[in-house]
């Protein structure tokens, strides 16, 4: 599939809106959305089944194809497909955040181990160190706020390789494209601004939809969760329009269409 020309594409800022534009322009975006929705609700394998959807949607978008959302199906062949493709992208996603995973987890766990030997050492120590351990429990406890808010600025920027990574695997269909290390960094580093900006306005859309989701009980959080999966993925795709548009080599797209069980005519 040729990919058209970066002159070709108009330059779009980071949008959280796109894929609400794209669904404005389907006719069939109601059915799609509830029978897609229904589909999340199954732990794992509807997720998976989900992603995969969203990975062909976000092909076709770039790719300038309508409808950008494949139709609902009840084909076992088209479902284990788009759970396939959705598999490559978690599995993407995952490893790329494996490093700040493990950082999150050593950090946490000294400052742990650290106030409890504080507080340890203040209850049994020896009196003429107790006011000195209990006067170092506060100072302790605003250092290892400072700490965290370190650890949380560095695993943002952690991140920013790990979506562009999933959003190469996404396009392309393959995992490979996905650990190609030098073109992810590549592509994070062209449009940096753009990355950055999409990670705090999705941090910020996260927040205020899981509050709304706590009006709905129960379904709430798949709600929530469905409408964060679905703005991530084509907030990506417009930071993609900008790294093409700044001259960046095209990410190979992966088919348009799913695999079925229905001979092709």
């Amino acid at each position: 599939m040729t990919v058209p020309s970066a002159t070709d594409r108009p330059t779009r800022t980071v949008d959280l809106t796109y894929a609400f534009e794209l669904l404005q322009r389907d006719p069939e975006w109601m059915p799609k959305l509830g029978i897609y929705l229904l589909i999340w609700v199954i732990p794992i394998l509807g997720w998976l089944v989900v992603m995969g959807w969203l990975s062909y949607a976000a092909r076709r978008a770039v790719a300038r194809l309508t409808p950008v959302f494949p139709p609902p199906t009840a084909d076992l062949t088209t479902l284990l497909d788009y759970a396939e493709q959705g598999l490559k992208a978690f599995v993407t996603s995952l490893v790329w955040s494996l490093p700040a995973m493990a950082l999150t987890l050593a950090v946490v766990g000294c400052l742990y181990f650290a106030l409890i030997a504080s507080v340890m050492s203040a209850a049994f120590g020896a009196d003429s160190t107790n006011g000195l351990s209990f006067v170092m429990i506060p100072v302790f406890i605003c250092g290892g706020v400072v700490v965290m808010a370190m650890l949380a600025v560095l695993n943002a920027l952690l991140s920013l390789p790990a979506a562009a990574a999933t959003l190469r695997a996404e396009l392309s269909g393959q995992l490979g494209r996905g650990f190609d290390f030098q073109q992810v960094m590549a592509m994070v580093r062209l449009v940096l601004r753009d990355w950055v900006l999409n990670l705090v306005l999705l941090a910020l859309a996260t927040v205020v939809t899981v509050l709304f989701a706590n009006a709905l009980p129960i379904l709430g959080i798949f709600v929530a969760t469905f409408v964060i999966a679905l703005t991530r993925v084509f907030a990506v795709v417009s930071v993609y329009e900008k790294y093409l548009a700044a001259g960046g080599e095209p990410v190979p797209l992966g088919p348009m269409e799913p695999r079925t069980s229905t001979p092709a005519r």
